[in-house]
């Protein structure tokens, strides 16, 4: 059995910590509680597990599909398109880019934030188990959306079309790379960090992490890493698209002031 003593912290939440030298008792449970990585949160939605595993599964072949997409896109005569299109593929265009920045800029900078320091951590952790997929999911279907029909719209010189369309297909490697490659092993590490957890009975405060008695744990710290690194990769990457769809919205901008024009290149 694991000894321990009680504490209680700031915030009023009770935290346990080790007596000294007490690490071996741990050490064993945590054994158990991760044998063969089976012991993880029961808090992971199925459907999303399912998706994520597929995703995960068929990732090389979903991204030779969507590369011969791209590249046949790219390479489409530009000369097809010197006219405006039907309104519809305009509006379309329109919305999916300003649906889709405007779900980055929520989920970037608003979102998270709020719930992070509003929620203890283990619910804010189910939240973000669940939104992340779907975002990253809706994102990619969105950039790709943005991208056809971008392309559907008049040249306004050569050098901004091809830095413009540039934006759009980094955006959009970006967000399937997270979907299907990291998103993957980030939900399925975090479900065991949460086992891990939830066994010890941490991961009930709010705006802050503190790992308790899991703290003198190597086991524990080193899934706690792996998570944090996929964490940070994942950041960085949709930082990239969040720059990429900043930059083409200042292009809308000019778009919506001076309307669809065909300039010689």
């Amino acid at each position: 059995n694991m000894s321990t003593t009680q504490k209680v912290s700031d915030d009023g939440a009770q935290t346990q910590s080790l007596k000294p030298g007490k690490t071996d008792g741990l050490e064993k449970n945590l054994d158990k509680v991760t044998l063969n990585g089976t012991r993880k949160s029961k808090t992971t939605n199925s459907w999303i597990r399912k998706f994520l595993a597929t995703s995960y599964k068929y990732a090389n072949l979903i991204v030779l599909l969507f590369a011969v997409i791209q590249g046949y896109l790219l390479t489409t005569d530009s000369t097809e398109y010197l006219s405006m299109p039907a309104r519809y593929v305009t509006l379309l265009y329109l919305l999916s880019f300003i649906t889709h920045f405007g779900t980055q800029l929520w989920m970037t900078f608003i979102s998270g934030v709020t719930l992070y320091f509003g929620l203890p951590r283990h619910v804010f952790g189910q939240v973000q188990v669940i939104l992340f997929p779907v975002y990253f999911l809706f994102s990619s279907i969105a950039s790709m959306t943005t991208l056809i029909t971008w392309l559907n719209h008049p040249q306004r010189g050569a050098e901004d079309h091809y830095k413009q369309t540039l934006s759009i297909v980094l955006c959009f490697w970006m967000e399937l790379v997270i979907l299907i490659y990291i998103a993957p092993s980030i939900v399925s590490t975090y479900s065991r960090k949460t086992g891990i957890e939830e066994e010890v009975g941490v991961g009930k405060e709010v705006g802050h992490y503190n790992p308790g008695p899991l703290r003198s744990s190597a086991q524990y710290k080193a899934i706690h890493w792996k998570f944090r690194k996929l964490h940070v990769g994942s950041t960085l990457l949709n930082i990239v698209a969040v720059i990429c769809n900043s930059y083409h919205f200042t292009k809308m901008i000019s778009i919506l002031s001076d309307g669809f024009s065909v300039t010689p290149s």
